[in-house]
């Protein structure tokens, strides 16, 4: 007999069920799933293991042990064990967290490039919502980024062994309570998740509730302009690469030619090209700088190891030889 939920939970199952369409996920397929055992993974471990039978995919529950705390290791073994109590096979990943940057940053990054590992090219679902959407616009708008930044997460990522998908990016965080709730599914919460030292953390706790209480529906319209925005982004991104292949000169890039472009085609070339060249982005004073330098030629330092040229009407940028003493 064919099961009945409450309207809401069934809503979940049928937008999770959408989302994997969209992605090509069928019952055939076999996926990471990113589960932390807190609420969100929860709900779409959950939700995985309830969709109908020929659009249910095969899941491997992988749990990323950052470390950061004494109790790390048995929140990761007590999130592993409910998993396995929905038949779900799981394991756990310890990371380090070392490395340039804070310490989000540095646990996103060995976090992402555990389970690349682990997941060897098969599709790694996470549980971001639509309120982890909006969280993320408003920092990087505070930030000042640009329209690619306030694209916020994308709902599919490609990375070096396979893709990162987020069938939950459009689903508020309060239709997931409601799912955990009816499903009785025990939550491993971090408690670090309501530590107000980290800026997300603040952000969700302080900034976004003031936010609704003065903008009814604040948190859903950030997620929808993050959507319009990656739109945007994909298409000013397609131009800016047909441009760039035009105006490619042998040693360099027409200057003349960028310097014609409208602003917000010439600058991502330019921002694209120092990017790749030397392994990180310019910042947008430096593209402002290198954007006059085109018009008038000249020389600009961009840093210790790197120069942007304009020479002879072409684009180039030059590593400084090592000064020798």
């Amino acid at each position: 007999m064919k099961k009945t939920y409450p309207r809401r939970v069934r809503q979940v199952l049928e937008d999770l069920a959408a989302a994997l369409r969209a992605f090509g996920i069928d019952r055939s397929e076999r996926v990471v799933l990113a589960y932390s055992g807190g609420l969100d993974s929860a709900a779409l471990l959950w939700a995985l293991c309830h969709l109908a039978p020929h659009r249910r995919p095969r899941v491997e529950a992988v749990c990323v042990d950052h470390g950061l705390r004494e109790d790390s290791a048995e929140q990761a073994r007590r999130a592993i064990e409910v998993a396995r109590s929905l038949g779900v096979e799981g394991r756990v990943l310890r990371v380090d967290c070392g490395g340039e940057g804070g310490v989000e940053a540095a646990a996103r990054k060995a976090r992402y490039t555990a389970l690349a590992e682990v997941a060897a090219g098969r599709p790694i679902l996470t549980a971001h919502t639509a309120d982890d959407q909006a969280e993320t616009v408003l920092y990087r708008l505070a930030k000042g980024a640009g329209i690619k930044g306030l694209g916020g997460i994308r709902p599919e990522v490609r990375i070096a062994q396979g893709r990162v998908l987020r069938p939950f990016l459009g689903v508020r965080r309060a239709r997931l309570e409601e799912v955990v709730r009816y499903a009785e599914i025990p939550v491993v919460e971090d408690v670090t998740n309501a530590s107000r030292r980290y800026t997300r953390n603040r952000i969700r706790m302080d900034v976004l509730p003031a936010l609704e209480a003065a903008v009814p529906g604040a948190s859903a319209a950030l997620a929808r302009a993050a959507m319009l925005a990656q739109r945007d982004e994909a298409y000013l991104s397609g131009r800016a690469r047909r441009w760039r292949e035009r105006l490619r000169r042998e040693g360099g890039w027409d200057a003349r030619g960028l310097a014609r472009l409208p602003r917000a085609l010439g600058s991502r070339i330019v921002r694209e090209v120092i990017a790749e060249t030397r392994g990180r982005p310019p910042t947008a004073r430096q593209v402002d700088a290198v954007l006059d330098l085109l018009r008038g030629g000249g020389e600009f330092r961009l840093c210790d190891e790197w120069i942007v040229l304009c020479r002879g009407g072409i684009f180039s940028l030059l590593r400084r030889p090592e000064d020798r003493g």
